[in-house]
């Protein structure tokens, strides 16, 4: 349960008023991205093709060869450089364990106050310690550079992202790896313009997903790294590669890269026109941000009651009722950008 959304948040799934699961929000941020049904055609013929592979006992040369034609993929849709790598894992927080495990060296991490609230559980699971800090620009000063920093740009749960000065900053004088957790950038203003650190911080290890995309069911995270980074890691990673279906999978996804950056291009002005509107015609006030979803400002220390009314209108949202600094603030979810009428009217109520 995340600590920032008490519980009393009932989100409503908006065609049956049933209490919001998690398959809820996935189907609909998957019915947002509107993928073709060929990409649904292509994972049919990949996973028949694979089982006839592993029916005639050759399965372990195309799993080798797919994650190879994976990463090369990869290589290409995102324009990346010599001397930088792609790794794949089945999830971003899978990705970050074994990173942790492997770097880690018995040091605390260094982390935000506000930040992925999944970070502390993982640390805890693994037994490392955190020392957590209120600004950036704290963690930046005050922040033993051998030590590991982790966090999560574009920022869940606050929108926030990174400005490139603030990245430069961050890495350029630090021993130590900066892991930063990219689960939203597609919907950031510049989602590439990171990459060109890689190859100049090779302490800089970005960690990258398909659950944001309408895409969670594949299970697939990639880290993006320099080569002594990814050989190190390989070396000692402590669980399997991707499955061949998942290695298919993300080539077709990066040969589909440029329509992945347009359909979230697409959400993310969905989520600005939707902004606009709650800005010229309530009192309300939108966060400007980089995630796929949106936080507006309500100006109610108690936001329960207009989370409530829009849950039962079938508006998936919550409230950040424990987030200091953010106890006015209603969250609203990709699958809400369609309901701007009905959005205004309930804040202008």
């Amino acid at each position: 349960m995340n600590p920032f959304c008490p519980a009393s948040n009932r989100l409503k799934h908006p065609r049956t008023a049933a209490p919001f699961r998690l398959d809820h929000l996935l189907k609909e941020r998957q019915d947002l991205f509107r993928w073709p049904k060929t990409f649904e055609a292509d994972i049919h013929a990949i996973t028949a093709h694979i089982g006839e592979a592993a029916s005639a006992g050759v399965l372990a040369g195309i799993e080798t060869d797919l994650q190879e034609k994976a990463e090369r993929a990869a290589r290409t849709a995102l324009g990346l450089s010599d001397g930088v790598s792609a790794v794949f894992g089945h999830s971003i927080i899978q990705l970050l364990e074994q990173v942790l495990i492997t770097r880690s060296e018995n040091h605390p991490v260094s982390t935000l106050n506000r930040d992925f609230f999944l970070f502390d559980k993982t640390l805890m699971k693994l037994g490392i310690a955190q020392e957590k800090f209120p600004t950036l620009d704290e963690l930046i000063r005050k922040s033993p550079s051998h030590h590991t920093v982790l966090l999560s740009a574009p920022n869940n749960p606050t929108t926030q992202d990174l400005s490139p000065c603030e990245l430069e900053s961050l890495v350029s004088a630090r021993e130590g790896l900066v892991l930063l957790d990219e689960a939203y950038v597609l919907f950031s203003k510049a989602p590439e313009h990171r990459l060109a650190f890689l190859k100049k911080h090779p302490n800089l290890v970005l960690l990258r997903g398909t659950s944001k995309s309408g895409l969670a069911g594949i299970g697939l995270g990639y880290m993006l790294c320099c080569e002594t980074t990814a050989v190190e890691f390989l070396q000692s990673r402590v669980s399997s590669m991707i499955s061949a279906i998942q290695a298919a999978m993300a080539i077709r996804l990066f040969g589909k890269y440029d329509e992945l950056r347009r359909m979230a291009a697409r959400l993310a002005g969905m989520r600005d026109d939707t902004g606009r509107r709650i800005a010229q015609e309530t009192r309300c006030h939108p966060v400007s941000g980089s995630c796929d979803f949106l936080l507006i400002r309500t100006g109610r220390s108690d936001c329960s009651e207009i989370v409530r009314t829009m849950n039962d209108s079938g508006i998936p949202a919550l409230a950040y009722q424990r987030l200091p600094g953010y106890e006015d603030v209603v969250k609203l979810f990709p699958a809400a950008f369609e309901r701007g009428d009905d959005i205004v009217r309930i804040l202008s109520s």
